[in-house]
């Protein structure tokens, strides 16, 4: 509150003063609608207009209604810009007129060197941006030389957005091409717009008189900006698009598509999208696209892809792959491949066993082929053959020569070209699959800046992670190991799915962990139930909690309120009570996490 305070004894005002407060609000008032000795026209006091009004005073317009392209207005420099002059207009929008639309004839580089502040321009309305757009901020754009914005006159176009049009190539431009539909203006179909990965230009995909199917995405009736009325029609927005209506031609000239997702082998018929260096890109009417590499259109080599088909082609093939490529898509063959052949061996063998066979030939990537007796034949890889380094399996085996090994991994359809096969080892195998814990011995085979890559001589890598090879820390993994260093480490984690950042391995460490001892904790909490405790200490992601359970407690930072602008980290302190729920429960070790029972005060 404030206190009370002696007003000052005020002094007598002068004559002069109270004549200034009589006539202040007449002076504000007299602009709005007068022409009286502060009107713009016959006044020097410079132009200006009441913020929250629209109200000119030019000649009493009010820009947001009655001004028009074309319109001649007249203002003085008030300042410049990399491009331009800003004018005054005496408009609530400032005036702006750019360097190139002073002169017809004459190139200005520099605008100062044409006008200066307070020099009074008269020019022609070509542009009027009420918003911010385009970089450009809120402004009546002018020129003094003729722009075709000046004869605008909107022309009757019998199409709407979003219609599908045919039309044919009539040229080319540096960015797209020029199409004739039929209307009073050309189209226009951007090189962006013809798939979704654009060619370097539209003549890469098209040819003068090819037809094209495209929808349109913009109509302009009216010069802008030196461009000529035109219909924007775009190729790839018919792909995929909720509005697509194919007419009663094209429904009847076409195939039945399958709208369930197809299998490896399955005949499909789609339309080629766009033509591509390395293949072309199909609308099979799924929902993924199809996708046809040139090595897969003929058996003989194919060097141009546009030789062989053009955008809205028809094309008939077998799927080879499902969503293995980036983007996902289906892959298609016309020619014949291994992966058609997709019915299952059955091979009597499994993972572990050892087998006897003999040595019927050598593959050219260095390893050997044997005959097992079984329905598919084996194959022994160089680098299974020894713990020493063996580059050709022709060096240590000849044709006829047998061979005893243990089954390693078994396909038995055809994969990515490699027919079904029995692959086996000749190196001798712990467990094949590994325990936590377990103890495993392995060659280093190469090195990131991360960790080094095993080889256990399992069906899955191991992987060495710089932190768990010595408790002391390790910046550059080359500095304590190199290729072909032997390793004995204990198993970690066995991962056979990819996750986030690595893919399928056998993580090892060299050092004691607490996964290395899994036994799990009875601890009496369910999740959602309500639990009180005492913080026993406190960390830098939170409080650990003593809730009278088998384990401890924890009260992560973030899970102490919605409302960020505490200090969260401050919310309690050593002893004092806390009430929360359960939101996880820890039985066992994890990634170093020791068993606990996770809690938040946040619903």
């Amino acid at each position: 509150l404030i206190q009370p305070m002696a007003r000052p004894q005020m002094k007598t005002r002068s004559p002069c003063a109270w004549f200034i407060a009589a006539a202040l609000p007449l002076l504000l008032w007299l602009p709005r609608g007068h022409e009286g000795f502060l009107s713009g026209r016959h006044s020097a006091i410079p132009r200006w207009s009441v913020a929250s009004s629209s109200v000119s005073l030019l000649n009493g317009v009010d820009y947001a209604e009655e001004l028009r392209i074309g319109q001649e207005v007249s203002g003085s420099v008030k300042g410049f810009d990399k491009f331009g002059a800003i004018l005054d207009l005496g408009l609530t929008l400032p005036g702006f007129i750019h360097k190139s639309k002073i002169h017809e004839t004459k190139r200005v580089e520099n605008i100062r060197d044409e006008l200066s502040i307070g020099d009074k321009v008269t020019a022609r309305i070509m542009a009027i941006r009420r918003n911010n757009e385009r970089r450009r901020r809120a402004e009546i754009e002018v020129s003094k030389i003729d722009v075709p914005e000046f004869d605008q006159r909107d022309i009757e176009i019998d199409a709407s957005v979003g219609q599908e049009v045919i039309g044919t190539i009539t040229s080319f431009t540096k960015v797209g091409a020029m199409l004739d539909l039929g209307l009073p203006v050309p189209g226009f179909l951007h090189v962006n717009q013809i798939s979704q990965v654009a060619p370097k230009s539209a003549e890469d995909v098209y040819s003068v008189g090819d037809k094209v199917t495209a929808r349109i995405t913009g109509i302009r009736k009216t010069d802008r900006r030196g461009k000529p009325p035109e219909v924007l029609v775009s190729v790839k927005s018919l792909k995929g698009s909720a509005k697509e209506s194919e007419t009663e031609e094209t429904k009847t000239s076409t195939k039945q598509k399958p709208q369930k997702t197809p299998t490896v082998g399955q005949e499909v018929t789609g339309r080629v999208t766009s033509v591509e260096e390395m293949g072309v890109k199909l609308d099979l009417g799924l929902s993924l696209p199809g996708y046809l590499h040139k090595s897969r259109i003929s058996e003989d080599r194919v060097d141009r892809v546009s030789d062989k088909f053009s955008v809205g082609d028809e094309v008939t093939a077998r799927v080879r792959e499902i969503g293995r490529r980036r983007p996902p898509c289906i892959e298609v063959s016309i020619v014949d491949c291994p992966e058609f052949q997709q019915e299952e061996v059955k091979v009597d063998v499994q993972v572990g066993q050892e087998v006897t066979g003999t040595v019927s030939g050598f593959a050219s990537g260095g390893g050997a082929i044997l005959d097992l007796g079984l329905p598919v034949s084996g194959f022994l890889h160089q680098s299974k053959i020894s713990k020493d380094d063996v580059k050709q399996a022709s060096d240590v085996l000849s044709v006829g020569d047998k061979v005893t090994a243990r089954v390693r991994k078994i396909s038995t359809v055809p994969f990515r070209g490699k027919p079904p096969e029995v692959e086996v080892t000749m190196i001798n195998l712990p467990e094949l699959t590994p325990k936590v814990g377990q103890e495993v011995t392995g060659t280093v085979t190469s090195m990131d800046e991360y960790g080094a890559v095993l080889d256990l001589g399992l069906e899955l890598p191991g992987f060495l992670h710089k932190s768990k090879i010595s408790k002391d820390r390790i910046s550059q993994v080359s500095d304590v190991l190199s290729v072909g260093d032997k390793v004995t480490a204990r198993v970690r984690e066995v991962r056979t799915a990819p996750d986030r950042t690595r893919g399928p391995e056998i993580e090892v460490s060299m050092i004691d962990l607490p996964e290395f001892h899994k036994a799990k904790v009875k601890i009496d909490a369910e999740v959602g139930q309500e639990v009180s405790g005492t913080v026993k200490s406190v960390n830098r992601d939170g409080f650990v909690l003593d809730l009278g359970l088998s384990v401890p407690g924890f009260l992560h930072k973030n899970k102490i309120s919605k409302d960020r602008g505490e200090q969260e980290g401050d919310a309690f302190s050593v002893g004092d009570k806390v009430t929360a729920r359960v939101i996880d429960v820890r039985k066992s070790f994890f990634r170093g996490r020791v068993p606990e029972v996770e809690v938040s005060m946040i619903e």
